[in-house]
């Protein structure tokens, strides 16, 4: 089930870089009602959420590593 991946994939992400999912969805830009709806696998991200929260694993790596 792909929500529940995407679920998984977003609270792996925020214990790995110890921030909230509320943090999450201000660090992102993206809203956090939008947010706990994709937590809650109540509807999937659209392709623009999506490549949000991968730049901003992105951008969260190069900190950390660089």
């Amino acid at each position: 089930q792909i929500e529940k991946y995407i679920a998984d994939k977003i609270t792996s992400l925020c214990e790995k870089r110890d921030i909230s999912k509320y943090r999450l969805s201000q660090l992102s830009g993206i809203s956090q009602s939008s947010l706990g709806r994709i937590m809650a696998q109540e509807n999937l991200p659209s392709l623009i959420t999506l490549e949000k929260y991968v730049q901003f694993g992105r951008d969260i790596i190069a900190v950390f590593s660089g």
